[in-house]
């Protein structure tokens, strides 16, 4: 086998790239694979304790997977920068300190691991979404980020929907955009809306008289799980007029903002199998409404 020396500068390269990577060219694969998974599976690993943790944690748990996995990353720069500087002119070069197996392993790496782990992650764990509009004041607030639970409405997963849930679901009119609203209906249910009453098989979900806070007229709702969440309505609102049973395989929704929000009114119920997620905690917000850090959200 040939020697040569190993230049620090390649070394710190081939980890930016990919973490492990640099390991690999000094000469340390079983370092540099280590290194690479535990980078890899640190967001889902992190990602499953979050969803399976106290409530509270949910954010904290991600964050510090997010963390996690960065440290794992300046770790494997700054040891590959390192033990490059300290190896010697007598390495020994071995059968992977070749450029086609430096791309094969870049190429796997990226397209058969770490991407299949965001999938992963994004399908059936935990993903972040953001807020553009008020449909949802005040559940949710324009300019927040807010974690989804994806581990719902499919075969084996550990909760089902619920009336009163916050979910997020592909919108039936363009199936590249992503909506969240509250459901309000399940399949079999008959929904009436009598001005801000809602009825749902006969019986209102309405919980009490109204105030008015500002300049919307607040009501509070019942949820499934019997928590309760507030609806706006405009004060000189005549609320809606609706009757209408739930087709099977479909579900009714509604926005929280009842009078600015497009909702089941407009576009009528959804399938039930385009729910992907429930809304869960706010993680961080850009909203005029103030600081929103880790703000749990209603009827869960």
């Amino acid at each position: 086998m040939s020697q040569s020396k190993r230049d620090s500068k390649k070394a710190l390269l081939f980890s930016l790239v990919m973490p492990g990577l640099g390991q690999v060219y000094n000469g340390e694969v079983s370092k540099g694979i280590s290194l690479f998974l535990i980078f890899a599976f640190s967001i889902p690993g992190f990602s499953w304790l979050a969803l399976n943790g106290p409530n509270f944690s949910l954010w904290i748990l991600v964050l510090l997977g997010v963390l996690f996995a960065l440290g794992v990353y300046v770790l494997s720069c700054t040891d590959a920068f390192k033990r490059a500087k300290a190896i010697g002119e007598g390495y020994q070069l071995g059968p992977y300190n070749k450029s086609y197996v430096y791309l094969s392993m870049l190429f796997f790496g990226y397209f058969f691991v770490l991407s299949q782990l965001v999938t992963y992650t994004k399908t059936n764990l935990v993903e972040l979404y953001h807020v553009p509009s008020t449909s949802m004041r005040p559940g949710l607030e324009k300019g927040d980020f807010f974690f989804v639970d994806k581990d719902v409405n499919a075969p084996g997963c550990k909760r089902k929907i619920k009336r009163g849930d916050i979910a997020t679901f592909v919108y039936p009119n363009d199936r590249t955009t992503i909506y969240v609203k509250r459901i309000i209906g399940l399949p079999g249910d008959k929904i009436e809306m009598s001005g801000t009453d809602v009825k749902i098989n006969g019986q209102s979900i309405t919980q009490g008289d109204s105030s008015t806070s500002k300049d919307h007229l607040v009501v509070r709702e019942k949820a499934e799980s019997g928590e309760t969440y507030e609806v706006y309505w405009k004060p000189a609102s005549q609320g809606s007029q609706l009757s209408l049973t739930v087709p099977d395989g479909q579900v009714f929704v509604l926005g929280d903002n009842r009078d600015d929000a497009y909702d089941s009114r407009k576009f009528g119920t959804l399938p039930l199998t385009d729910i992907n997620g429930i809304a869960k905690q706010v993680w961080f917000s850009l909203a005029d409404a103030g600081l929103r850090i880790g703000k749990w959200v209603d009827a869960n």
